[in-house]
């Protein structure tokens, strides 16, 4: 909100871009003027509006401290708004978010699983149960819609008394006909995704409206795919080097591949300077992680792990191996020795059991 300000019976005072800032000013100077009290009025599409109100109950403006002028009902003392937009931008804000400063929906729960194992269940359920608090509970207005991500475009709505509509990516892919309540104002708040994939994760936001207020909620959930393959190997390039190569693929969400290395399990290191390369294909990713080090930086027996993780799950899956470095240019009365000697300096690793 750079260049706001607002001037009140009681001068002008300016706004600041910081929400925090932004609060403690509304709370504490903006709007200190005599019989004038402000109070949170909730979020509109995730800004923070706020309601100026006098000692008459008469709402005045709705204020975001972060962003312009986002409604103005009766402007009392608040004669005008400078903003460093356009003032025809400001206006266009108004007519289009013109929010009471007393809302009558407000939503208690939302509900869906934050995390899904790709094809392991025929359907999830994405609920938003909200109250309204009108009298008559009639809730003009009253509009539920579902958005996915940040995306401006609803994937479901429902209006009462209309048949569900699913968009975009969930066109095709929800049981428009599914009841979660037996009151008609909540009947199909519930978003019923039937076969969902990969591809449907992300972040749900619903948001009820009336023509009396406005609330909203957002929910991460995870549908994941575990790693179709995954392999870990090292090879020589020079005598004393190594490379160490982990490849996994078909895998969702984007992975976090680490390699790990030490003389044991519970003495090693996270290795730096990893070279990644990740591909995405049908739906799925494939990462090739690679690192060639220098024998003298690993122990003369070193544990070799490749770890794989999926953000936001529990799901993790690793491979290890033992590598073998060191000169065999001493022979070993033994023929064993000798034969190990043989297989390190060509770079041979021993798979460790996972």
């Amino acid at each position: 909100m750079d260049g706001i300000s607002l001037l009140t019976g009681s001068g002008e005072l300016s706004g600041s871009r910081s929400h925090a800032a932004g609060t403690r000013l509304m709370q504490s100077a903006l709007f200190s003027a005599d019989r004038t009290s402000v109070t949170p009025a909730g979020v509109l599409d995730g800004v923070p509006v706020w309601c100026l109100e006098d000692d008459s109950g008469s709402d005045r403006t709705g204020v975001s401290p972060n962003h312009s002028a986002l409604a103005l009902n009766a402007p009392a003392t608040a004669r005008r708004v400078i903003t460093d937009q356009p003032l025809r931008y400001i206006l266009e804000l108004i007519q289009q978010h013109r929010v009471p400063c007393y809302s009558d929906v407000h939503i208690s729960r939302v509900r869906m699983p934050a995390v899904v194992l790709n094809g392991s269940l025929p359907s999830v359920v994405l609920d938003c149960d909200y109250e309204l608090e009108t009298a008559d509970r009639t809730a003009a207005g009253l509009v539920v819609k579902w958005y996915r991500d940040r995306s401006p475009a609803p994937v479901y709505q429902w209006i009462p008394g209309h048949r569900p509509q699913a968009f975009g990516a969930l066109r095709g892919h929800v049981n428009l006909g599914h009841v979660v309540s037996d009151d008609p104002l909540k009947v199909h708040r519930a978003v019923q995704i039937v076969r969902p994939t990969t591809q449907m994760s992300g972040d749900y936001t619903c948001r009820v409206t009336t023509w009396r207020g406005v609330d909203s909620a957002t929910k991460k959930m995870v549908i994941y795919a575990p790693a179709q393959w995954m392999n870990l190997t090292s090879t020589k390039p020079a005598r004393h080097q190594v490379n160490i190569t982990c490849l996994v693929n078909g895998v969702y969400p984007e992975p976090v591949v680490d390699i790990f290395v030490g003389s044991s399990q519970s003495n090693r290191r996270r290795m730096r300077g990893l070279r990644v390369e990740k591909s995405w294909k049908d739906g799925a990713y494939t990462v090739r992680v690679q690192k060639l080090e220098e024998d003298r930086h690993l122990p003369p027996e070193a544990v070799i792990e490749c770890v794989l993780t999926l953000p936001d799950t529990d799901y993790r899956r690793s491979r290890r191996i033992m590598y073998f470095h060191g000169s065999c240019s001493a022979v070993s009365p033994l023929g064993f020795l000798t034969g190990l000697c043989l297989l390190w300096s060509l770079g041979i690793s021993l798979r460790l059991p996972t």
